[in-house]
């Protein structure tokens, strides 16, 4: 893999779209209001949000970047190849909706 970091440019890309990876716990620990995460999870409705694996919920949101739910399923089971099907999962979903700018948390 080549990366390539442009010094010269001085603005912040437009993010269209965040990717986050969510387990069936941490479903859970949201649900009960007790995670002290990212902003933007609190703009989502996680009652109708399905974090088993291979489930991806896509959320616009008003003046932020959509959010792109990525189900794990059960944390103990989780494995280096979920997270790249996962990861590799949500890229082509973005794609598809010609989201050209995606943040993977």
């Amino acid at each position: 893999m080549k990366v390539k970091a442009d010094s010269e440019k001085e603005t912040t890309p437009v993010i269209e779209a965040i990717a986050v990876f969510i387990d069936e716990d941490r479903k859970k620990v949201i649900l009960e209001g007790e995670y002290s995460g990212a902003d933007y999870l609190r703009d989502l409705d996680f009652t109708s949000i399905n974090c088993g694996f291979g489930e991806i919920t896509f959320t616009p949101i008003k003046d932020k970047p959509n959010v792109l739910v990525c189900g794990l399923g059960e944390k103990g089971k989780i494995t280096g190849e979920i997270l790249r099907n996962a990861a590799a999962a949500s890229v082509t979903f973005a794609s598809s909706k010609k989201i050209s700018s995606l943040l993977v948390e």
